[in-house]
C-alpha cells in the first residue's frame, strides 16, 4: 500500500529530511517521479565558517512513533538557552507539553558545521555541542569529529586540546621548532644554507601527539591529542 504525502513542508526541513522521508514511503504516488528540488526550494544550507552572520545551530526533530508510522509531527529546535529551554522546545514541536519521555529523531541540521548530528543523541549532549559551537566556531565542530563522539566536558576538552588555526601542518612544525630552541643561528655561517629543517618528516613525528584537522575557511586546525581521542 502506497502513502499519500504527508502535509508536512520539506522546504523548511532540507536535503536530508526529504532523503529520510522518502526512505519511509512518504513521498506521493508517483513512481518517483517527484522532481528532487521542488521537494526543497528554499533549502539554506547552514554553516559556522565564519563568514556572514554566525547561526545558532538548530535541529529538525520529530515524533520517534509519529515518523514510524509514515507521519511527520516536529519542527525546528535552536540549540540554546539550556537544557531547559531546549526541552520545553522539544515538547513545543513534539505536541506533549506534559511528557518529558516521548522518543524523537533528528531528520535535519543547520549551523553545526563539519560534524554530523546523529539521528539519536539525547538533549543534555545535544545542548553540549551547539552551545560549544555558538562560542567557540568551526573549531569546535572540527574537534568533535576527532573526539570519537565524547560528550562530557567536551568544552574542557576542547579548551585544553586546541593550539590554534595554521595555514598548513608545515607552518605548525616549523613555530614548533622556533619554539623549542632551533634555529639557524645555532650552526657556523658557513653551514648555514647547507641545513634545512625537514618539516614534512618533523610533521610525521609531531602527528603522534598532535591531530591536525581541516579548518572549512581553508588551513587546519591542531588538537593535542588526549589519551581518550
Amino acid at each position: 500500500m502506497k502513502l499519500s504525502a504527508p502535509q508536512v513542508d520539506f522546504c523548511r526541513l532540507g536535503p536530508s529530511a526529504k532523503d529520510q522521508a522518502c526512505r519511509a514511503g512518504l513521498m506521493q504516488a508517483t513512481g518517483g517521479s517527484t522532481p528532487f528540488h521542488s521537494w526543497y526550494p528554499c533549502h539554506r544550507q547552514g554553516s559556522v565558517s565564519g563568514r556572514g552572520s554566525p547561526q545558532i545551530p538548530r535541529v529538525f526533530v520529530a515524533s520517534l512513533a509519529e515518523y514510524s508510522v509514515g507521519r511527520i509531527q516536529g519542527g525546528w529546535v535552536e540549540i540554546c538557552g539550556g537544557v531547559p529551554s531546549v526541552t520545553r522546545q522539544l515538547q513545543s514541536r513534539l505536541r506533549t507539553p506534559d511528557r518529558e519521555d516521548d522518543e524523537w529523531i533528528v531528520l535535519d541540521y543547520e549551523g553545526f558545521g563539519s560534524f554530523p548530528v546523529p539521528e539519536y543523541i539525547d538533549v543534555p549532549s545535544l545542548v553540549a555541542i551547539g552551545e560549544g559551537i555558538s562560542e567557540h566556531g568551526p573549531a569546535f565542530a572540527a574537534f568533535l569529529t576527532i573526539s570519537n563522539g565524547e560528550t562530557v566536558d567536551v568544552t574542557q576538552g576542547f579548551e585544553d586540546s586546541y593550539l590554534g588555526h595554521w595555514d598548513d601542518p608545515c607552518d605548525y612544525a616549523e613555530e614548533w621548532a622556533v619554539d623549542s630552541g632551533f634555529s639557524e643561528d645555532l650552526l657556523p655561517e658557513h653551514l648555514r644554507k647547507y641545513v634545512r629543517l625537514d618539516l614534512e618528516v618533523l610533521v610525521d613525528d609531531l602527528e603522534r601527539d598532535v591531530s591536525f584537522v581541516p579548518a572549512p575557511d581553508g588551513g587546519v586546525f591542531a588538537f593535542a591529542r588526549r589519551a581518550e581521542v
